[in-house]
């Protein structure tokens, strides 16, 4: 290494010098504290401390831990929300079902039947 820094003009040798100086203080510190680690008697410690910016940190994790729903099929809120229920056919239909539907069902299944046979609860 140093014959190669001497072909270096004067302010790059400092340079190159002071680096490699550097980099090697780091890899002989690198190696201390791998040594450390492996033998288990460094204690790692988590930087941050109670501040604003841990709490505000926190928040956030919590706020997102209640906020998870669970994704997957709507087919079991669709079964609960087939409330309204034809009393001839026993055929079932969702709840947002207008009374335009109610009745175009009751024309084309059961003509005879009037529609509040059919859908008692359109008697308000």
């Amino acid at each position: 290494m140093q014959s190669s820094l001497l072909q270096l003009p004067y302010k790059r040798r400092c340079c190159s010098a002071l680096s490699f100086v550097v980099l090697s203080s780091l890899v002989s510190t690198l190696k201390e504290f791998e040594s450390k680690l492996v033998s288990g008697t460094i204690i790692l410690k988590n930087s941050m401390g109670g501040g604003n910016g841990q709490k505000s940190k926190m928040a956030r994790e919590r706020q997102l831990e209640k906020n998870k729903t669970v994704r997957g099929s709507q087919l079991e809120s669709n079964k609960k929300a087939m409330n309204i229920q034809c009393k001839v056919c026993m055929q079932t239909f969702i709840c947002t079902t207008s009374e335009a539907k109610c009745k175009e069902h009751q024309e084309a299944k059961h003509p005879k039947s009037d529609l509040l046979n059919c859908f008692p609860h359109l008697k308000n």
